[in-house]
């Protein structure tokens, strides 16, 4: 399994375009734990 770190920029941007974008979070989430798993970004 792999370790991901979120950079205290990110998470502000995050932060601030989920206010538009509500399910940002969950698909940030989806991707991460894939990315977890496999070592892989999804090709979606």
């Amino acid at each position: 399994m792999y370790e991901i770190k979120a950079k205290d920029t990110f998470i502000q941007d995050v932060n601030r375009w989920s206010k538009k974008v509500p399910e940002l979070w969950d698909e940030i989430q989806t991707i991460t734990s894939y990315m977890q798993e496999t070592g892989e970004i999804p090709e979606e």
